[in-house]
């Protein structure tokens, strides 16, 4: 899922940019990796080795650059951590997990890939159809964060059943399930950490598992690292849903709730035009909670 340059870049580093991290120096990781912890081994539920890899992210999240990258990521998750995380708690997955799209988009809902992949879980049209997610003129909702997380933590789920190994689950999320089986056939190992040595192992892939497990470190040792982040500036901001029946003009809509129907489509990213398609019987509209009391009004009409 390789990432291409959009304009606010400040929200995300492209994916392929760990491939010019070669002459970063590597930084030491905190003891909490170097005993038993159990802890640590609940959040990632994967073997995590003292690998250069690693310590090179965590050196590189650790430059002002980097800072500056990180809080940026933070800021911009700070709307649907919360539920992630939840989500992914109820399905007793590892919450290292609630970092994935960080990395894959740095939570930028617009991220679009050369591959085509899009939203905050980098789906590609066909993996989205598999996890029935529309993609019409009318919808995509690789935009729409609770729709797809749910595919992205049943795909993970698909794929963590397949490999056994959540690394692998991670490393096939990231190059493909197929792929990632012909590479340890060919091989004959199912160790992440042997795999990324071989030549033709994906170099995307050979520094995605380090980089979510030096994201997931960084935030939660951020002290040991010097990162300070003020969560209190990072406030979540409440919506409230309604119901609108397929044909509902938002330009009409959004002038009823006295805002700017390009901040109603804002709100509601995966809405691809101003208007809901009338094949759909209700849809979901997120709307601000102050123009909750105005809604009444639009019904009535």
């Amino acid at each position: 899922m390789k990432t291409k340059h959009i304009k606010k870049i400040i929200l995300f580093i492209p994916i392929f940019s760990f491939l010019y991290l070669s002459n970063v120096e590597s930084k030491e990781m905190p003891n909490f990796f170097k005993s038993a912890n159990t802890y640590r081994d609940n959040f990632y539920r994967f073997y995590i080795p003292q690998h250069t890899n690693i310590k090179k992210w965590i050196s590189f999240f650790t430059s002002d650059k980097g800072k500056k990258i990180v809080r940026a990521w933070i800021k911009s998750s700070r709307q649907h951590s919360y539920f992630i995380k939840q989500s992914i708690k109820k399905r007793n997955m590892p919450l290292v997990l609630s970092y994935l799209p960080m990395i894959e988009s740095g939570f930028y809902v617009h991220a679009h890939s050369s591959a085509n992949a899009i939203g905050y879980w980098q789906f590609i049209k066909t993996t989205a159809k598999r996890f029935n997610l529309k993609v019409t003129y009318w919808l995509d909702e690789r935009k729409n964060i609770h729709k797809s997380t749910k595919a992205a933590l049943n795909y993970l789920e698909i794929l963590h059943r397949r490999f056994k190994k959540w690394d692998l689950a991670l490393a096939a999320y990231n190059m493909g399930e197929n792929r990632l089986a012909k590479f340890i056939k060919k091989y004959k190992t199912n160790d992440y950490w042997e795999l990324i040595n071989k030549p033709d192992f994906p170099k995307e892939t050979k520094n995605y598992i380090p980089k979510l497990v030096a994201i997931g470190l960084l935030l939660q040792q951020s002290q040991f690292y010097g990162l300070k982040i003020n969560k209190t500036s990072y406030k979540q901001k409440k919506f409230n849903y309604i119901s609108v029946t397929g044909g509902t003009s938002l330009s009409k809509l959004a002038k009823n709730l006295n805002i700017k129907s390009s901040y109603l489509k804002k709100i509601n990213p995966e809405l691809r035009q101003f208007k809901i398609p009338r094949y759909i019987k209700s849809y979901a509209i997120r709307i601000p909670p102050k123009s909750f009391k105005t809604i009444e009004n639009y019904f009535e009409k």
